[in-house]
């Protein structure tokens, strides 16, 4: 019903997978389940989910930050932040946990809007 393998829903079902899944997956589930796509994804692939760099960016803004100023907040490298923005990388785990725990619990609020 979602076009996915039967190996692949059981690893979901038990638990046992432990990667992010695509945007489009999450939603199929979703809908499948009728619920709203947040009560499937834990915070780290709700970012992905929403677009990451650009959720990272509209954050900055709605801060009126620079890209400097958020990079100095995050503890992180203004060149990571630009990367993250124009989606020329994705941020791993590791740091989108470091984003979450420097930025505080109004950074992860904005996933749930």
């Amino acid at each position: 019903m979602v076009g996915m393998e039967e190996w692949l829903y059981r690893d979901l079902e038990s638990g046992t997978f432990h990667r992010s899944f695509t945007p489009e997956l999450a939603d199929k589930l979703a809908a499948l389940y009728s619920i709203p796509v947040e009560d499937l994804l834990d915070d780290y692939t709700l970012f992905l989910h929403r677009g990451g760099g650009e959720l990272l960016r509209r954050y900055r803004e709605s801060k009126g930050w620079t890209r400097r100023q958020l990079a100095d907040h995050a503890k992180v490298s203004r060149t990571s932040i630009r990367c993250w923005e124009s989606g020329q990388k994705t941020i791993s785990q590791k740091c989108f946990r470091l984003l979450a725990e420097n930025l505080g619990p109004d950074f992860l609020s904005m996933l749930r809007m």
